[in-house]
């Protein structure tokens, strides 16, 4: 009940997925994939600068980096403190800029994210 939910956008740039809790974590999850995130050889911490709609300052914050799809895609996840937090500010609209060391690594944006709320809302709730 409410355990692993999740929505993913994905463009030609790459994709994103919102992730709610799942077993022992608690929190959700915001995790971008693309072709431009440098593929690292093994997992590890890295300080990124996410730039989102809404107005709110750049943020840099430490994002677990580490190669997806056998190594030919890099990724980065950053985490919110709780899945309410993460869908209550999903925008219909939204768009998103992850760099690091000032190289972009990745811009992407999403439609209909009311419906990905609604679902999301639905499956946090176990239905």
């Amino acid at each position: 009940k409410g355990q692993g939910c999740a929505a993913t956008f994905s463009t030609l740039n790459g994709a994103i997925t919102i992730s709610g809790p799942r077993g022992d974590y608690k929190q959700a999850a915001i995790t971008f994939w693309g072709g431009k995130i440098p593929v690292t050889k093994k997992s590890r911490t890295s300080k990124v600068t996410l730039v989102q709609t809404g107005g709110d300052p750049p943020a840099t914050v430490l994002a677990y980096h580490f190669p997806a799809i056998k190594g030919r895609l890099g990724a980065v996840i950053l985490t919110v403190p709780t899945a309410q937090a993460l869908v209550d500010n999903i925008l219909d609209r939204h768009s998103f800029a992850v760099s690091a060391g000032g190289k972009p690594w990745i811009k992407i944006s999403w439609r209909d994210g009311n419906s990905a709320r609604r679902y999301l809302q639905k499956c946090l709730a176990g239905g």
